[in-house]
């Protein structure tokens, strides 16, 4: 069965991975990208396009009303956008919980949430492993305890995702 697929952050390393293995399965592929997005790995005809403005919620919220005036729907979406290093550590939670944050609600709003949103978080959300003897893996049970404000703020982001 084929979905149609929004991959946000479609020009990250993860998110070009994500919708080149959304293509080889057959699916309609749509990247989220920035105006200033390094096109260099999704080059592939099939792809489809659209920009969002992650951080903008006036600018986001006409974004995405113009595509659902399309007619058109999203069944699946892999939200991959974010940053993982930044000069100015506020920019951590506005783009990664904020624009995640955002990015949710308008969805909503617009009566456009999908069957599947799938967040890519981090392990940097629970902080520095258990690396002492015998190694303890993270499991569901484990408590989060974040050591960076990139892990705080995927950790707000996944928190946010739950409570909507």
């Amino acid at each position: 069965m084929s979905l149609s697929i929004l991959v946000t952050g479609a020009s990250g390393f993860v998110g070009s991975h994500m919708v080149g293995r959304a293509l080889q399965e057959g699916h309609t592929t749509w990247a989220a990208i920035r105006p200033t997005s390094d096109l260099q790995y999704l080059t592939d005809k099939r792809i489809h396009f659209i920009e969002l403005d992650y951080c903008n919620p006036q600018v986001l919220y006409r974004q995405l009303r113009t595509y659902r005036e399309t007619g058109n729907r999203w069944d699946v979406i892999i939200h991959c956008a974010g940053v993982t290093k930044c000069r100015d550590k506020a920019d951590f939670d506005r783009v990664n919980y904020m624009g995640t944050r955002i990015l949710a609600e308008i969805l909503i709003k617009l009566d456009m949430a999908p069957r599947q949103f799938i967040f890519m978080s981090s392990l940097g959300s629970y902080g520095p492993a258990h690396e002492q003897m015998p190694h303890r893996p993270i499991t569901e049970r484990s408590t989060p305890c974040p050591n960076t404000a990139y892990g705080r703020s995927k950790l707000k982001a996944e928190r946010c995702l739950i409570s909507i």
